[in-house]
């Protein structure tokens, strides 16, 4: 037998060439040029005089059909996992090391040999002290903390840090997430490299610990994780931010926090679990934004209840605190109070999963179009209008009155509550801007047969500009008030009602068109001076101005008279970018496009715009072509 694998394995040298046997690389044996020096882009050299030393009949067999047949198939699946690795190189995610040796080994070649623009990875410590430690928390309760994802109390993370029980992985997930924001002198002008560092020390401790045959796992890997996963998606690593939110979800359902607490817990922990799981799923929903990237997380498998300000006792909480089935459901009563914003917060985030999923989860056709009463467009519009129901300030006119009344503290400064507040209403705004976006409800159209009543698309479409409108006015708001309680989504939230309105604004036969340009141009000043620290706002800026849709594409795709093609087409595929929470956040756009945002932006107004054909008929032949820039 041995014998056997020794020919076997000889005769594959043999089959080799040159460059495969140099590198001691599996060859696919193809001639004239084999899948390893196709990839490479390489010379292929062949030792024909070995080769020439075998055998006739090794000769012989090798040149059969049957093995000709499966050296094809080996070559194709040897040059499709080398595809998928130099895939997985590419995105970072080689960078996880599980072997505590090798990372430390990694870490001191690195600060050995590194150059002065990476002196930051040698003068922080792995681990810093307790002082510093402390002050991380502190920037972190500022500028994070309730804004608007809510895993802990502040007072619940300071005694913590005093007794030390905290693990090495939170810590660095910490730290991380508080440099960003941070003026220590220890960083010293270096917050983004600090950030970088201590969340790759992060995601190595919780990738060694959390996965170690004798670790516990523990709410905090949950909440390290999700951390983790907000610092790549702002920084442009959507892929990596997937992989670490997806994470975190595993881990919550791991420990049970789809369910109900254990009763036997004090109310401070039952509470801290209800807060953490319903952080990462609003975390889920937001990221999935995107194309193909369905949120982990279904509604239908949660029972835990929502988190609420009022504390119940354990008895009363079973009956009085809702579950998010519970306001699904539109109840007649709801133990919900209008201050439970994080709990609408949630359900805002519930209802923004139902809509992702209507629009690019059909792996059937619909039993009943939009405009039927019995169809999920209309259940998902009756959600967003029972929320009206529970929360303050719908109506855009009260918003800033609301929030300088109930949430302006004494010394001037906003409450931290009230970025969960905002949230909710931006939310909500921003989930009737989808549901009823016109490009999203005409490639919807495409599987009915019926004919479409042009009041329903009139009312959807307007529908639509409305809360693109109140969404501008908020930020507008936002900034003369100078509340800095701003969630890192708003940056969606702006890109899309932007879209909406620039389309409106190229209607010349609307009276509010004039009005429409100037709220795009306000969501375009809240991208670019938001005093925040969201480097991501800057991308959606870009990529908004570089959207210019003509005149006639615009008019074409609000008229509720009109059936255009909304597939196939430039304009179109443009306008489903500013639809793709992960494409306007990802650094590395294609280079094609990058190069259009810099030829429009120095075109002035009157440059021609791109061509665009209307069509009197609807095509929806392919309409999965676009299938998936928004969750599946």
């Amino acid at each position: 037998m041995e014998r056997n694998d020794e020919e076997r394995e000889a005769k594959r040298v043999r089959q080799a060439c040159l460059n495969c046997r140099r590198k001691k690389t599996r060859c696919s044996g193809e001639r004239p040029t084999c899948a390893f020096c196709t990839r490479l882009g390489q010379e292929c050299r062949w030792d024909d005089g070995y080769l020439g030393s075998t055998s006739n009949t090794a000769i012989v067999i090798s040149d059969t059909p049957v093995n000709k047949t499966r050296e094809a198939d080996l070559a194709a699946r040897v040059h499709m996992l080398e595809s998928k690795l130099a895939m997985l190189d590419a995105y970072g995610l080689n960078s996880i090391d599980l072997a505590i040796s090798q990372r430390r080994e990694s870490i001191s070649t690195h600060s050995k040999s590194a150059s002065p623009e990476t002196d930051i990875d040698r003068t922080i410590s792995p681990l810093p002290n307790a002082s510093v430690i402390k002050a991380a928390a502190d920037i972190y309760l500022r500028h994070c903390w309730r804004q608007p994802y809510y895993y802990f109390e502040d007072v619940s993370l300071h005694r913590r840090i005093d007794e030390g029980v905290l693990p090495s992985y939170f810590l660095f997930a910490l730290l991380a997430t508080a440099a960003r924001f941070s003026n220590e002198p220890l960083f010293d002008d270096h917050q983004f490299k600090a950030m970088e560092f201590y969340a790759r020390q992060a995601w190595n401790d919780i990738s060694e610990q959390s996965f170690s045959e004798n670790h516990s796992l523990s709410i905090y890997a949950v909440q390290a994780a999700s951390m983790l996963g907000v610092i790549d998606f702002v920084r442009g690593r959507p892929r990596l931010a997937w992989v670490k939110i997806g994470l975190s979800v595993r881990f919550a359902q791991s420990l049970g926090l789809t369910h109900e607490p254990d009763p036997s817990l004090s109310q401070l922990e039952q509470e801290e679990q209800r807060k953490t799981f319903w952080s990462v799923y609003l975390l889920d929903r937001l990221v999935s934004c995107g194309r193909n990237r369905p949120p982990t997380l279904l509604d239908e498998d949660l029972t835990v209840r929502l988190p609420t300000i009022r504390n119940y006792e354990p008895s009363e909480a079973l009956n009085i605190k809702p579950t998010l089935t519970d306001l699904c459901e539109v109840p007649e009563v709801v133990c919900l109070n209008k201050d439970d914003h994080f709990a609408l917060l949630a359900f805002m985030a519930s209802a923004l999963g139902s809509i992702v999923r209507h629009y690019f989860m059909q792996s059937s056709k619909a039993r009943h179009p939009p405009w039927d009463s019995r169809s999920e467009f209309t259940r998902i519009h009756g959600i967003l209008l029972s929320f009206e129901t529970y929360s303050q300030a719908v109506d855009p006119a009260t918003f800033i009155s609301v929030l300088e009344k109930n949430f302006r503290t004494p010394d001037g400064e906003f409450d931290r509550s009230a970025c969960q507040f905002t949230a909710s209403l931006i939310l909500y705004h921003l989930n009737h801007c989808l549901l009823n976006h016109p490009l999203l409800v005409r490639q919807s159209l495409g599987q009915y047969a019926a004919r479409v009543p042009p009041s329903f698309l009139r009312e959807t479409f307007l529908r639509s500009v409305e809360h693109a409108r109140c969404l501008a006015n908020m930020f507008k708001d936002l900034q003369e008030s100078r509340c800095l309680l701003n969630a890192s989504f708003y940056g969606y939230a702006a890109t899309v009602a932007a879209g909406t309105l620039k389309l409106r604004s190229l209607n010349p036969h609307t009276p509010d068109a004039g009005s429409a340009g100037a709220l795009y141009n306000t969501c375009l000043q809240f991208l670019d001076n938001t005093p925040g620290h969201w480097e991501h706002f800057k991308r959606m800026s870009t990529a908004l101005r570089a959207f210019r849709p003509s005149r006639e594409m615009a008019m074409d795709l609000l008229s509720p008279t009109k059936q255009i093609q909304v597939v196939n087409i430039p304009e179109m595929e443009e306008l489903s970018h500013l639809l793709d929470y992960g494409w306007l956040s990802d650094h590395a756009r294609p280079a094609d496009m990058t190069s259009f945002m810099d030829t429009e932006m120095q075109t002035n107004d009157s440059a021609p715009l791109p061509v665009y054909s209307p069509t009197p008929v609807f095509d929806f032949d392919n309409w999965n072509d676009f299938g998936g820039f928004l969750v599946q």
